[in-house]
Parts: structure tokens; sequence; C-alpha cells
């Protein structure tokens, strides 16, 4: 017979959005987002600040390169510092792990994933170029970020191919 907890001692759970910007231009499956949150963590709290929160992987995004994140309630601001101050990854290189938002349901936690901008891609010669909803541009050689930029500032003439 299974013993059910009473929801006073059951552990009470938040929800962390976030998008990853990486130096390489590739979309994470799954696992890959897992990986890559999990040595974030390890790297900026150490493995007993990362046991102590109980980051788990509920949710990830391949199409806009983003995540949900479970952690234990009260630990939402040492996790939010921990993903802001990962800057370097061995797989992807320079990165920035955004996060959006914070949430007490998984429901409300998919509020910020419009916050997002829309995106789509263009390739022109042996460039690719990822054009933003809100006017900004990616320049994008052998898959890694070269250059980026927005409608009103344009490259410099050295950039431009």
């Amino acid at each position: 017979m299974r013993v059910r907890l009473s929801s006073a001692l059951r552990p009470r759970w938040r929800y962390v959005t976030f998008k990853v910007w990486s130096e390489r231009a590739e979309a994470l499956d799954f696992e890959g987002m897992k990986d890559l949150v999990v040595r974030a963590l390890l790297s900026v709290l150490g493995p007993t600040g990362t046991g102590r929160i109980g980051p788990w992987l509920v949710r990830s995004y391949r199409d806009l390169n983003a995540g949900i994140l479970r952690v234990r309630r009260g630990q939402e601001e040492e996790v939010r510092a921990a993903l802001s101050l990962y800057r370097r990854d061995p797989e992807l290189g320079r990165v920035f792990i955004e996060v959006l938002g914070t949430s007490g349901t998984i429901k409300g936690a998919e509020r910020y994933l419009s916050r997002i901008p829309k995106w789509d891609r263009e390739r022109v010669g042996n460039r690719e170029f990822v054009l933003y909803e809100n006017g900004e541009v990616d320049v994008v050689e052998d898959g890694r970020i070269v250059a980026f930029t927005s409608f009103e500032r344009p490259l410099p003439e050295g950039n431009r191919g």
C-alpha cells in the first residue's frame, strides 16, 4: 500500500523559464538543453548547491531554444543568478542564458515564452542571416554567429560580404 503525503509535507516547486543564446547557431534538443543546464548550475553553485535546489528540466522547446526548469521554492533567485552568470560552455562556446521569468505553475511559465522574438533564416551566397521580428539580424558563417546588428544600424563596410 502506498502512503500519501499530506500537502503540508510535499515539496513546493517553482518553474523558471529561460532562453539560450549561443555563439553557435544550432538548436538544442531535450538532452542537450538538460546537459547545458546541469553544467551551468554545477559550475556556479557546485554539487551541493545544485542538489539543494533540486533542478528538473520539465520542457524543452527546440524551435525557440528555450526551456522550463523546475526548482524548489525559495531557491529561484539562486537559479536565476547561476543561469545568468554562465558565459562559456565547452560545446556551445560563448553562451548567455536569459531567464524570462518564474512562475508557480507550468502553464504560467509557458506564458513567458511569448517574450521570445520570432525569427526566420535566409541564405544569401555563403552567408546565412537570422532575421528577428524586432529588427535584429545575426550573420552566421560556418555555424557560428560572426556579426549581429539591427535594421537601424547596418553592418560596417568591413563586415559586408
